[in-house]
Order: C-alpha cells, then structure tokens, then sequence
C-alpha cells in the first residue's frame, strides 16, 4: 500500500479500551507514492466502536485532501468503547482520485476495570492500634491511550497517595492505600477510582485494630534452690571447695556440743 496510516492503532501494541470510555486517537496518512495524490473520501465505520470529531490537521474534512510525494497530514478522531465487554473492529478506506481504494482495519476490545486493576479489594488485617500498614492497587499500561484514574477521599484510619495517569507502553503503576488503626476493631470503607470521568471501580478496604503487644521484659536468672546446693556438695562430689565447706560445718557442730555441755 501506498498511502499507509501511522501511529493508529498496531504501533501502539494494544487494543483495548475501557467500557463507556473514550480515546483520542492520533493518525497519519502518509503518501508512498512518487507522485502527489488526492484522497477523495475517507469512510470509516467502528461498529460497536463509534468514532465522532474526524480532524484533518486538526480542521474539518475538506475534499480533495491533496498530498505530495512523501507528504503526511494528521488524521484524528475521537473513539468510544460500547458500554458491555466485546470484541469488535474499526475499518477505514481510503478513496484516491484515480488509484482506487486502500483499506485498513483493526481488531478493538472493550475491557472492564477489573481488567486493569487488581486487586480489587485490600484487607490489612490485623494491625496493632497506633501502628501502620500499608498495600498496593495495580494499575496496567495495556490500553490504547492516556487514562486518567483519580481517587475518592478517604477518611481516618484509611488514607490514600494521589492518582496516577498512565499512558500506553509507559509501565504499569500503583496507588498506595495505607491502614493506622487508632482504636479497636473492624474498620471498613470503600476507595473509588475513577477513570477519565468515564467508568469507575469501588475498592473495598478492610482492617482491624489490636491491642500492641506488652513491652518485653529481659528474663531474670534462676536462683539455685538447696536441693541443688546439697547436691552440689554432696559425698559423690570430688571438689575441693565442697570438702572444705563440709569440714567447716563439722566444726560448727563440734564446737556446738562442746559449747552446748559447758
């Protein structure tokens, strides 16, 4: 083909748009041709997928659009997603005075938010009152243009980091959700993103606040009770210091009974 469009759709990589969500798509129609060219029609059909506000050069459609060897103009238009999940197409001919016709289509699909972000809900569980916790909302790059997603406020002990825009190709991103339980107990509360103003998810988030574990204390030494002491002295025990202390009480007992006849 000689007249080709660039930058539409299969230089992009993806083709998925959120339901009831719409991108504004950039093209170029670019002449191959050796000779300069008149493009006497565009027609373009999107089935399921409407297309609205058709721009060339960012004007309205004038016919004959007119382009010399090697030339390009920039085709744009605004794409919209139907409001279900599904499979469908956008094709557009291109009529050039004298040369026929030369067609292009692409595969489109209609993803759900879910398809895009997950997890879908966040439960921090237990978490010590006075402490913090903090999880992660995954955001993937695999749509066909920009999107915005904006987030709900959210109010003590949940609190959130700002949205994020995130563009095809340009790496998938995150939103933080963090949970500081002040008092005991279940907590609950619902974060919604919202994406381009379009469509919207509801994030359920769950956490429940504990009492902090006591301070820990150092372990104090075992005290040798008499038993042992015995033990330690007694006949069996070859050592020298135990011999001399049983000597010792000897001579108490001895000195006793000497004392105790007096």
């Amino acid at each position: 083909m000689a007249v080709t469009l660039s930058d539409c759709f299969s230089e992009i990589g993806t083709n998925k748009l959120i339901v009831d969500c719409c991108c504004q798509m950039n093209c170029y129609l670019n002449n191959g041709y050796v000779n300069g060219i008149r493009i006497t029609d565009l027609a373009y059909s999107a089935g399921d997928f409407p297309i609205s506000n058709v721009l060339i050069d960012g004007n309205p459609i004038s016919y004959p659009i007119y382009l010399d060897p090697g030339a390009s103009v920039q085709f744009s238009f605004v794409l919209c997603a139907p409001s279900t999940a599904q499979l469908g197409d956008f094709a557009i001919d291109i009529e050039i005075q004298g040369m026929g016709t030369e067609s292009y289509s692409y595969a489109l699909e209609a993803v759900l938010p879910t398809d895009v972000i997950s997890p879908t809900s966040l439960n921090f569980g237990n978490v010590a009152v006075g402490n913090g916790s903090f999880l992660y909302i995954n955001i993937s790059d695999d749509l066909l243009c920009c999107n915005d997603f904006y987030v709900s406020t959210l109010t003590s002990p949940f609190a959130h980091a700002d949205g994020v825009t995130i563009c095809p190709g340009g790496g998938s991103q995150q939103i933080m959700v963090s949970f500081g339980p002040t008092e005991l107990g279940l907590a609950t509360q619902n974060l919604t993103i919202s994406i381009n103003e379009c469509n919207s998810l509801v994030v359920p988030l769950s956490g429940t606040g504990i009492e902090a574990p006591p301070p820990s204390t150092s372990p104090q030494k075992n005290k040798v009770d008499q038993t042992t002491r015995v033990e330690a002295c007694s006949p069996r025990t070859a050592n020298n210091r135990c011999r001399t202390a049983q000597s010792m009480q000897n001579a108490i007992r001895t000195n006793a009974r000497r004392f105790g006849k007096r």
